[in-house]
């Protein structure tokens, strides 16, 4: 029973911060993918490592319009994106690829959000 409370643990937390973190207790999120973690990346540089895979995350924020994927790799929130030039989006300082092939899609996306808001 014990290795099962401990092998859900990191998705309750991760699900608990989530929760906190879509409701704006967060002011910023890029969430990416490396090494076969997860990390979120929230104010100050703290970070979140979950288990979870991108595609897992990706269904859980489905149902918020505000986190797009400009890459295989990363999902933000484009409340804080700052800019996007060339192949790139700018959240704050930090820079996220976008991939070539979604690049048009990726950015009528985020004008289209800006515009709705």
């Amino acid at each position: 029973m014990n290795n099962i409370v401990y092998a859900i643990l990191p998705f309750l937390l991760f699900g608990a911060v989530l929760g906190l973190l879509l409701k704006g207790r967060f002011p910023r999120a890029v969430i990416e993918s490396f090494n076969h973690r997860r990390e979120v990346t929230l104010t100050g540089g703290r970070t979140l490592s979950t288990p979870m895979t991108l595609s897992e995350l990706g269904e859980l924020l489905r149902p918020f319009p505000e986190f797009r994927s400009p890459h295989r790799a990363y999902l933000v929130n484009l409340n804080f994106v700052t800019g996007i030039g060339g192949a790139e989006v700018f959240v704050g300082e930090e820079r996220i690829p976008i991939a070539k092939s979604g690049l048009r899609a990726f950015k009528e996306d985020y004008l289209e959000f800006c515009f709705s808001k």
